[in-house]
């Protein structure tokens, strides 16, 4: 029992550390690129870190480690995943189509099949989490889709995407 509470602690240690050092990263990415407000793409004039991406993303994530239990923010980060893999999934075919691979590419026997039925069974997994959560992944793929919407032209201005 010691031996796996030590293994836990040390992967969620590890997990969380990625993550605060990674996320502020993406939404600086994302800001350079025009997705989100031109303050995230800001670096601290002396230490050169993402400053505002940083204390937005800590702005985000402290309600919600303080909002509810470690299973709530669990299954809450399983629906997210979930949207991703699903989103990747089918974009796989489309994908398929529109880029010529090389003649040596490896290509996963089926064709669309595999991708198809991974989709498919994101959508099962999904259907098992509670309506509170796919309500939050609904809206934060909403909060996402507005951003991806208006990104900023290079003058900073909004534009539709």
């Amino acid at each position: 029992g010691l031996l796996m509470t030590v293994g836990g602690v040390l992967s969620i240690l590890g997990t969380n550390s990625n993550t605060v050092l990674a996320g502020p990263r993406y939404l600086y990415a994302l800001a350079q690129d025009g997705f989100g407000p031109a303050a995230l793409a800001t670096l601290h004039p002396r230490y050169r870190t993402p400053t505002v991406a940083i204390l937005t993303q800590t702005a985000i994530a402290l309600p919600l480690a303080f909002s509810g239990s470690f299973e709530v923010l669990a299954t809450l980060s399983v629906v997210a995943r979930l949207a991703t893999y699903f989103g990747t999934a089918l974009a796989v075919p489309v994908l398929r189509r529109k880029l010529q691979a090389p003649a040596n590419a490896f290509r996963i026997p089926g064709g669309p099949v595999i991708p198809l039925a991974a989709a498919a069974l994101c959508v099962v997994f999904a259907l098992s989490a509670e309506r509170a959560n796919l309500v939050a992944g609904a809206v934060a793929l909403a909060v996402g889709f507005v951003l991806y919407r208006f990104q900023r032209k290079p003058d900073g201005k909004a534009a539709l995407g």
